[in-house]
Order: C-alpha cells, then structure tokens, then sequence
C-alpha cells in the first residue's frame, strides 16, 4: 500500500463493517494502480522531453552546417569568378602570344638552320 494512502477505518460508529472495508480495500488498490500509472506517465513525458531536447539540438546543429555550407559556396563562387577573371585577362593574351610567336621562332629556327646547312 502507497505510504501516499491514508484512508482512516473507522466510520461513526467505529470499525468499518465488511462490505465497506472490501470497498476500501479496492478503493486502496485502485488509488495505489494509478499512482503507478501516474508515475509511468511522468517517466514517459521525462524520455518525452528530452527526445524534444535532443531533437532540438540536432536541428541547431544542422542549422549551423547549414549556415557554414553557404559561408563556403559564396567563397567558392568568389573563388570561381576571381579564376575566370585572371584567365581572361592574364594567361588567355599570353597564350594568344605564344601561338603567335612560337611559329615564327620555328621558321625562323628553320631558316637558320637551312642557311647554315647552305653555308657548309
């Protein structure tokens, strides 16, 4: 019996008779079942709760990734337009240059070579 439960047996006229203390017995055992199923329902809203928690914190968390993902695909974009620029306008005109000049310096390399060999 629950130390909670207190139920005093004695009616007006002193002891409870039979089919009142069978009532009481079963009133002691009802209130006693659902201090039980009170404390199951308490134990339950506690996991409850702290699943909300935990739940609450993997979302925070992913919020975070989240944040610091689209921090890194703007520098990535940055990135990407700063290439493109510097190839644009660096190494595309040096490239355009060489294509221009190493031919010539290969005919001209071609011509000395084949005056050298009319000279022997």
């Amino acid at each position: 019996m629950d130390a909670m439960v207190n139920i005093n047996r004695y009616n007006r006229n002193g002891w409870v008779d039979g089919k009142n203390d069978e009532r009481l017995s079963r009133l002691e055992k009802n209130v006693g079942e659902r201090g039980e199923e009170i404390n199951r329902l308490l134990k339950v809203a506690e996991q409850h709760d702290e699943q909300l928690r935990q739940m609450q914190h993997v979302i925070q968390h992913q919020e975070t990734r989240l944040e610091q993902y689209a921090q890194n695909l703007t520098l990535l974009n940055v990135d990407i337009k700063f290439y493109n620029e510097f190839l644009g306008q660096f190494i595309t005109p040096v490239c355009q240059a060489m294509l221009e000049i190493i031919p010539a310096l290969v005919n001209k390399q071609k011509f000395s070579r084949d005056l050298l060999y009319k000279m022997v």
